[in-house]
C-alpha cells in the first residue's frame, strides 16, 4: 500500500484518517495499544524483566493454543539458556536453521493480533523459560516452551541499538582494514561492553579481497605514489592503512598501461578494476568521477 493513500490532501488531518493510520500500524503480529497496562513498559524495563531477549520472524501463529513458531534471527540476553533447551550443539549465538516455540500468557493475550496469517513479520520478543510445572502443553518436538513475559515490538533499527544498549553493548565499530590486498584475508570490528560482563560476543569478522592475487596489481601501494596527482601532498595517509588514502579534492591517480600490463603482454580486451571508497559524512557536497581515458600514439 502506498504511503501517500494515508495522508490527507493539503496537509489536514482528519479522524478518520488518524483511525486509518491506527489500523495501519496495528495490522502486524503484535500491537501494543490492545494492552495498555504492558505498552507502559519501556523498552529498558521490559530486558530487565526478561532473561530472554531475541530477535525472530513469525512463521506461523496458533490462536486456540495462544502460542506462536518462531524463527530465530539474532539473541540479545539468554543464548546460553536457549541454547540449554533447544537441543542444539554449536554455538549459543549462532541462530542458523533454529526454531522456538512462544507461549502467550492470558494477560498478554489481547497484546497480539492473532486474526492475521503469519506475514514473516520480525518481532523482537521478550521471555523466559517456561515452568514445566504449569506447562500443560505437550513439549514440542524441537524444545521446550519459552513464555513471554512482556508484549513484544516489532523490529527495527531503533529498536535493535536500545536493545544492545540495554544489555550493555555500544554500537560496532566500523571494518578494519583486511588482513591480505589480494588472495582472501580477514576483516576484524568490535564493539564495547559498557558492564563488567555482556553476553555475547565484541568481536565479528569477515572475509574479503577473495580474488586471486596472480595478475593483479596494487597502484595504491606505498611503492606506486608517483601516480599520485596532481601533487603527493593531497594524498593523505591513513593510519593502520598503508595502501588506504585521505583524498583532497581534485585528486586524481594516471598510471600508464605500460605498469599495468608489463612487457610481452597485450592490452587486454576485458580487465576489472576494483575500487573501494567511503565518503565524509561532514562533507554535504561531494561528487566522485571514474573515468577511464586512454591516448593512442599513431
Amino acid at each position: 500500500m502506498a504511503v501517500s493513500s494515508v495522508c490527507p490532501a493539503m496537509g489536514r488531518v482528519t479522524a478518520r484518517d488518524l483511525l486509518f493510520a491506527i489500523l495501519l500500524l496495528c495490522r502486524t503480529i503484535v500491537c501494543d495499544s490492545r494492552c495498555p497496562k504492558f505498552a507502559e513498559k519501556p523498552l529498558e524495563t521490559r530486558v530487565q524483566d526478561a532473561s530472554i531477549v531475541f530477535r525472530a520472524v513469525v512463521v506461523q501463529t496458533h490462536f486456540q493454543r495462544k502460542t506462536l513458531d518462531l524463527a530465530l534471527v539474532s539473541i540479545y540476553r539468554g543464548g546460553l539458556d536457549l541454547a540449554s533447551i533447544s537441543q542444539y550443539a554449536g554455538s549459543p549465538y549462532n541462530t542458523t536453521d533454529r526454531q522456538v516455540n512462544l507461549k502467550i500468557s492470558p494477560q498478554l493475550g489481547d497484546c497480539f493480533n492473532w486474526s492475521m496469517e503469519p506475514s514473516q513479520s520480525e518481532l523482537v520478543v521478550f521471555a523466559r523459560i517456561s515452568d514445566p510445572a504449569v506447562d500443560l502443553e505437550t513439549t514440542p518436538p524441537d524444545g521446550p516452551w519459552l513464555e513471554a513475559t512482556a508484549s513484544a515490538v516489532p523490529w527495527s533499527l531503533g529498536v535493535d541499538i536500545a536493545i544492545w544498549n540495554a544489555v550493555g553493548w555500544a554500537g560496532w565499530g566500523e571494518w578494519g582494514s583486511c588482513s591480505r590486498t589480494c588472495g582472501g584475508g580477514r576483516q576484524t570490528r568490535r564493539r564495547y561492553c559498557s558492564r563488567p560482563t555482556c553476553e555475547g560476543y565484541g568481536e565479528q569478522m569477515r572475509s574479503c579481497n577473495s580474488f586471486v592475487c596472480e595478475g593483479t596489481i596494487n597502484p595504491l601501494a606505498p611503492g606506486a605514489r608517483r601516480n599520485f596527482h596532481p601533487a603527493q601532498a593531497r594524498w593523505g595517509p591513513v593510519s593502520d592503512r598503508p595502501h588506504a588514502f585521505s583524498l583532497r579534492p581534485n585528486s586524481y591517480i594516471w598510471i600508464a598501461s605500460s605498469e599495468l600490463f608489463g612487457a610481452g603482454k597485450t592490452f587486454p580486451r576485458e580487465f576489472t578494476l576494483f575500487v573501494s571508497l567511503r565518503l565524509r559524512p561532514e562533507v554535504s557536497e561531494s561528487i566522485v568521477h571514474f573515468i577511464l581515458a586512454s591516448a593512442i600514439v599513431g
